[in-house]
């Protein structure tokens, strides 16, 4: 194993909701909910539920996540072709961009088994996974 990733199944990934969706994120990044803002700077008492969800969110976590995805995935030529297409979705070729852009709300269901079974095996054809190419053609046809 590479670097760790909790499994998830396919029901995992299939979120209908914002809510849903950043639980997930918090899940997969093992987010310290006692470090975010919502713990440090703000009085939540008087904030709807919903702006709680969304404040309630680790940014160190989520930079240390991004960080470690990048570190062990930028010498797979595919991944890194994949990053580079993705971020094209913001107007950018920065491989570290098109990470941020395949944890997204619409990529994530899609983009995290393919990183999972790389995490379980560097040594996978990436390119062979079928969600693999599902990513890159969607991120083809919109550069």
């Amino acid at each position: 194993m590479l670097f760790e990733l909790p499994f998830l199944s396919g029901d995992d990934l299939y979120y209908g909701t914002d809510s849903a969706y950043r639980k997930l994120i918090r899940k997969i990044t093992n987010m310290d909910l006692s470090k975010s803002r919502l713990h440090s700077e703000i009085d939540y008492s008087e904030l709807d539920d919903v702006t709680r969800d969304e404040m309630d969110y680790d940014e160190d976590a989520m930079m240390e996540f991004m960080n470690v995805v990048w570190k062990y995935t930028k010498q797979n030529v595919d991944l890194c072709e994949l990053y580079q297409y993705s971020a094209g979705a913001m107007f950018s070729t920065d491989p570290e961009v098109g990470i941020v852009v395949l944890f997204a709300y619409d990529y994530l269901p899609l983009f995290y088994p393919v990183l999972y079974a790389f995490s379980q095996n560097p040594n996978i054809e990436v390119d062979t996974h079928p969600n693999y190419n599902a990513l890159l053609n969607i991120f083809r046809k919109q550069n």
